[in-house]
């Protein structure tokens, strides 16, 4: 369940999520080969203090060439889909993303720049030549920041009017069709949707089609560019404050999100909470019955180093337990899969047991044997 959760479909939580805060694995070895060259690591201590220093540099620059790119297009001419507003979903694409992460890098690496002497104030002299490394650690975290910021705040300004969301994250009983009640009327859908939404406490968002009369609850709540719309399809752009899904229960993941959990053995020892550290022995398997993955791993409960079917569906598990876990995809590997490995769109089945508990947590989750 661990091996690989990065490649999870992305889950934003109001709050920047760790996946999004993580280095890329380019910046780790970069890093890595830095402190090796220089022959000398920084203490924990010392770590945070530089990145401190050099994150509030960053974050300024990011926020500033998001802004500027965000006001270029505001006063050009260019085509925007029509009935679409996605645009602050191209600016952020990957292309556009690396481009800004180049230029904070640039400018926070420029020795004749405004920031040159705040940023290697901040380095104590041994580490000065991890400088070029912690750069691009803080650009890439803030310019991710940076235009995650811009998406939340034009979801919470209601300009998120129209659109549409991708496939995949809809509640269980999606599509609701009110028995053909609203067919062709857009509003009366709309409006009905949005109390369906209400009444669910995964729903942060719907899809729906008029023409059709149907709507599709989400457990998301912003549009996003994606092909599982088909044409007339409207997103109502207005986040309803439902808890984000990894905030929910395991009776919601249950009901709404479509998670199936069956405990085999009820353990003896301390019940799981967020902030442990857990040890667990795993098989994963496909509907048919493949095994693609099995072992011990150990991770932060409820801090994202597991695909999100994990954190929610170990809720309430105590040690020495046994459980089973079905999830549909949009829990698991998505739409992406592990190419050779597992499907896409790939509902995955884990026997789960929960080894044992440590009260201190870690930083990044990792299979420590290959055995359960």
């Amino acid at each position: 369940p661990a091996a690989l959760a990065e490649a999870t479909e992305g889950s934003r939580p109001p709050a920047l999520p760790t996946t999004m805060l993580a280095m890329s694995a380019a910046a780790k070895r970069k890093l890595h080969n830095a402190v090796r060259m220089a022959g000398k690591a920084p203490t924990p201590g010392e770590r945070r203090s530089m990145a401190k220093s050099l994150d509030l540099i960053a974050h300024l620059l990011a926020q500033q060439e998001v802004n500027k790119i965000d006001d270029m297009d505001a006063y050009s001419n260019a085509p925007h889909t029509p009935g679409f507003s996605s645009w602050i979903h191209d600016l952020s694409s990957p292309k556009t993303t690396q481009l800004v992460e180049k230029r904070v890098k640039d400018m926070m690496d420029d020795t004749n720049g405004p920031y040159s002497q705040s940023i290697r104030a901040s380095i104590p002299k041994p580490y000065i030549k991890l400088l070029p490394a912690l750069t691009a650690q803080a650009a890439q975290k803030a310019t991710k920041s940076a235009f995650f910021q811009l998406k939340d705040e034009m979801v919470k300004a209601g300009a998120w009017d129209r659109g549409y969301l991708t496939s995949g994250d809809s509640l269980s009983g999606s599509p609701f069709e009110f028995g053909g009640k609203y067919k062709g009327d857009k509003e009366g859908l709309g409006k009905a949707c949005e109390s369906e939404c209400k009444k669910h406490n995964a729903c942060r968002g719907f899809t729906y089609n008029p023409k059709a009369g149907q709507c599709f609850l989400k457990a998301k709540s912003w549009p996003v560019r994606g092909a599982g719309c088909v044409k007339d399809c409207w997103y109502w752009g207005k986040v309803l404050g439902h808890p984000h899904e990894m905030s929910l229960g395991l009776k919601d993941a249950e009901d709404e999100l479509g998670l199936q959990v069956h405990d085999l053995q009820v353990g003896k020892g301390e019940e799981i909470k967020k902030g442990d550290t857990a040890t667990i022995g795993y098989i994963g398997s496909l509907d048919n019955g493949y095994v693609f993955d099995q072992g011990k791993y150990v991770f932060t409960f409820g801090a994202g180093q597991v695909i999100k079917g994990d954190d929610l569906g170990l809720q309430g598990m105590r040690v020495g337990g046994l459980r089973q876990l079905v999830m549909p995809s949009d829990l698991a590997y998505g739409s992406r899969g592990i190419p050779g490995l597992i499907p896409s769109n790939a509902r995955l089945h884990f026997k789960v047991r929960l080894i044992k508990l440590s009260p201190t947590s870690i930083n990044q989750g990792y299979k420590s044997s290959g055995t359960p």
